[in-house]
Order: C-alpha cells, then structure tokens, then sequence
C-alpha cells in the first residue's frame, strides 16, 4: 500500500478563485481535513480571494509572490486588476495588445520561506499558475522536496523551458500529462502511481 501524501494544498498565483479553471480543486478549500495555502500577490485581486473565502478556518491566505528573494518585487497587472505577471516574456507578448496595465510593488518570498512561514514541510498537492514563472517556481519546490501531485502551467513558458520542465518531472520520478494543449501539466509522483 503507499502512503497517501499529505492534506494539505498550495496554490501560487491564486487569483481570487472566480476563473473557470479554478472549480475543479475549489472542493479542497471547502473541506477541513485539507490545510490550504493560498498565495495572490496582486492587492485587489487579493481582497476579492478574502471575500470569496469567507471565514474558512483551514484556509491561510499570503499576500505576496514567489521570487527568487524575500522582499519585494515589481508586478505588472493587466485587464482591470484581473492579471497579473512577473515574466518579461509574458510582457513582450502583451505589449502587442497595446493593453493597459499598471505597476505595484509587492511583497515577495522564495519558495522555502513560503513553507517555513506557514509550518508546511512537504506539499501535498502543488498548483502553480504564475502566467510565465512557472518553471523558476516549480524549481525551487522540487529543489526542496517532492510534492505529490503538482499542476504546473506551462502556456507562457517559453518552449524550450517548457521541454525542461517535462524533463525535471521525469528527473525527479514523476508521471505526468499535458492538459489543454500545452496549458498545464498534471504530475504525480510514481510511488504515489504504483510505478516505482
């Protein structure tokens, strides 16, 4: 029999929990047994993800993005307050929009110090969704342990960062599909599969 991972949940780039995208783990968050982790670093988008919580008890929200330091870092937000990036890429390819957009600082914390501040040692089940950060974020929680199962998007990651986000998955025993295209990747750890 293998052992079950832990109940407990992180998701980088949360948002405020209204997207399409966001339904089908929104059970996790209502549930007591899971502890969820919920990290926006966007301030407004952060005021309606404490609305949209309520009271939950088992939910610890933090205002702040995952950077490579603990301090502070320049967001880029987009679309009225509902995206936002840290990703020059993502910028680049937005700029040809001509979309409006505004600067804010914000708080921000290396993946370790995210797990220390809130007690986790090893995440149980990982999303992260980060519009293009996403592979320099996944390393930092794969260079510190293995979560179980991990949804990673990969739709503003450049291709060649894509292809080594696939290869570190199968590097660290993980099985793994794409979803959507090549949005997101869906990733179990193979004990956790039955393949070892």
């Amino acid at each position: 029999m293998h052992r079950l991972p832990a109940k407990n949940f992180i998701h980088v780039g949360a948002n405020d929990l209204g997207g399409a995208d966001d339904e089908g783990h929104s059970w996790i968050i209502g549930d007591p047994e899971w502890r969820s982790v919920l990290v926006e670093p966007q301030p407004r988008a952060m005021d309606r993800l404490r609305r949209n919580i309520g009271g939950a008890r088992n939910v610890t929200l933090v205002n702040a993005a995952i950077a490579d330091h603990d301090g502070t870092a320049e967001l880029t937000v987009y679309r009225r307050d509902r995206w936002s990036s840290m990703a020059p890429r993502t910028h680049e390819m937005r700029d040809r929009f001509n979309e409006p957009k505004h600067l804010v600082q914000v708080a921000c914390m290396t993946a370790a110090s995210l797990l220390r501040q809130t007690g986790i040692d090893a995440p149980g089940f990982l999303i992260i969704d980060t519009e293009g950060l996403d592979k320099e974020i996944l390393d930092q929680f794969l260079d510190i342990g293995r979560p179980a199962m991990i949804i990673c998007e990969i739709a503003h990651v450049p291709p060649d960062g894509q292809t080594a986000v696939l290869k570190r998955f199968a590097d660290e025993g993980y099985v793994y599909c794409v979803l959507k295209g090549v949005r997101d990747v869906l990733a179990l750890r193979a004990d956790l599969a039955g393949r070892t």
